[in-house]
């Protein structure tokens, strides 16, 4: 038995033990039964970024986007209270950090390494109100 826990990529894999699974029944007889033996071994393969977006209460949004790419790896809303944010299940390699909220500029970082079952942390963005206005 294994478990899968959420908002992480978890590899599932299942090795068929030929050598233990088939045996002659009598033995000396040259019949052979079946009774197949399977090991599973699971590993997460996923990380997270977290960190923290500023002002709180602004509805801010952080998108994470494969390095040097528009192609979104995930994206989550940051907590109106506290502006803590977490990017859950992101596969090992490198990302593109943007956090966007209505009415304030773009926060950008680039080339944030992402490791599997490690949470790369402090990843905190100060947005400021874009020219037209805002919240």
């Amino acid at each position: 038995a294994f478990t899968i826990d959420a908002n992480v990529i978890t590899e599932i894999i299942l090795d068929f033990d030929a050598g233990d699974s088939v045996s002659e029944v009598p033995v000396g007889s040259g019949q052979y039964r079946l009774q197949p033996t399977i090991r599973s071994v699971t590993e997460v393969i996923s990380g997270t970024i977290s960190g923290n977006v500023t002002p709180t209460g602004i509805s801010a949004m952080v998108i994470a986007y494969d390095a040097g790419t528009t192609d979104v790896g995930t994206s989550t809303y940051v907590d109106t209270l506290t502006g803590d944010y977490v990017l859950p299940a992101l596969l090992e390699g490198s990302y593109d950090l943007e956090a966007v909220a209505e009415g304030y500029e773009a926060g950008t970082e680039a080339g944030v390494t992402v490791v599997a079952q490690t949470d790369t942390g402090d990843h905190d963005f100060v947005l400021t109100v874009s020219g037209g206005g805002g919240n």
